[in-house]
């Protein structure tokens, strides 16, 4: 999240540690937690059998210690008041995947006769660290007061939806290396096309115009002819968001068009069109990823919404929930020691309900 756009998540409170690995060392054990999604974790053991982490089973959980690229992060621990760490207790923090650049410039002029780079990005697993040294005093997770207040509560937010596969490696440069097949193919009489399903959960009814946008790859590149490529875009059939556009050469272009909020279903279907233009022989085009911008509910899907809202005092009711049990993190400051990780803020004085939370975020001034 950016400067001025604080992001929160909101979930509901279930002991599960679904998404990660745990790799136990020597006794006492430190683990190793694979996590490949940013999102709350909570690790608990409701019985030895099978516990992953038995040989914490006793101890005092204010040694508890996790870190992430060799700094210590926030961790919260849901009972423990008697000093040990039991059977039914929770550990819980919010863990992100590991993120590197697309590739990196192995050589560059004048050593070589251009730019050559090598494939960086090579696992999407960030490992967390957890163990018990014998001193406490240990990081936690912070609170923030959301008592509601009297402002009327905010009826939606700016989401994207975002859709991509990566099922085709052809590299180009720094760029994303990986595509979406099939590869899009036309020549001087036949159009070639496909059609991308973009759900957007949530759509609220509000008067706005939702960006859209198609990345492509040029896969072919004709010397003589330029442009040697020509792409239309339309969203869920309608005339009046066609656009069309003429590009050269085996490139990165963002294809964009716009369409009424009121336009949008969920899902909502792009028709992406790689246009017959005589003189072209063959045009060979590849998507990267489709995205589309619109306002949405605070209504929560299989228990959980993240989203993003600008730094103002703000009134949320995020319902939807499947059961009570719900809690709100705020995720909008990244830890002092190591940009990088965000530090998570739980929220708290909310007023539950049965399937929802209400909760205020305060105006914030920088970090101190």
């Amino acid at each position: 999240p950016g400067p001025g756009a604080p992001a929160r998540a909101v979930s509901r409170e279930q002991s599960s540690f679904s998404g990660a690995a745990l790799e136990a060392g020597g006794p006492p054990s430190t683990y190793k937690i694979g996590v490949k999604k940013e999102g709350i974790y909570r690790l608990s053991c409701s019985s030895l059998p099978g516990c992953p982490i038995a040989d914490y089973i006793g101890l005092d959980p204010a040694t508890f210690r996790l870190r992430d690229k060799g700094v210590e992060v926030p961790l919260r621990v849901l009972g423990g008041q008697d000093l040990s760490f039991d059977l039914g207790d929770v550990l819980e923090f919010y863990g992100q995947a590991k993120v590197d650049p697309f590739s990196t410039l192995n050589c560059a002029p004048p050593t070589c006769n251009g730019n050559v780079y090598e494939y960086a990005d090579f696992t999407d697993t960030n490992v967390y660290l957890l163990d018990a040294p014998e001193s406490a005093g240990r990081v936690r997770m912070s609170t923030l007061d959301g008592t509601p207040g009297a402002l009327a509560a905010e009826s939606s937010f700016l989401d994207t939806a975002h859709a991509e596969v990566n099922d085709r490696f052809l590299p180009l440069g720094a760029n994303d290396a990986f595509y979406w097949t099939p590869t899009l193919t036309a020549d001087e009489v036949t159009t070639g096309f496909r059609d991308l399903s973009l759900p957007l959960p949530g759509l609220a009814s509000a008067s706005f115009t939702a960006p859209v946008v198609v990345r492509l790859r040029g896969v072919t590149s004709l010397d003589p002819v330029n442009p040697d490529h020509r792409t239309r875009l339309t969203v869920n059939g309608s005339g009046g968001t066609i656009t069309t556009f003429d590009w050269d050469g085996e490139v990165i272009f963002n294809h964009t068009t716009s369409a009424a909020q009121s336009l949008l279903t969920n899902p909502t279907t792009l028709h992406l069109e790689v246009v017959a233009v005589p003189g072209i022989s063959v045009d060979q085009v590849l998507v990267d990823y489709a995205e589309i911008s619109y306002r949405r509910q605070f209504q929560a899907v299989t228990d959980a919404l993240a989203f993003n809202f600008a730094n103002q005092a703000a009134k949320f009711v995020v319902q939807g929930f499947s059961g009570p049990g719900i809690a709100a993190y705020d995720i909008s400051r990244a830890l002092p020691a190591e940009p990088s990780i965000l530090e998570p803020r739980l929220v708290v004085n909310g007023t539950a309900g049965p399937r929802s939370l209400t909760f205020l975020a305060a105006l914030e001034g920088a970090p101190t």
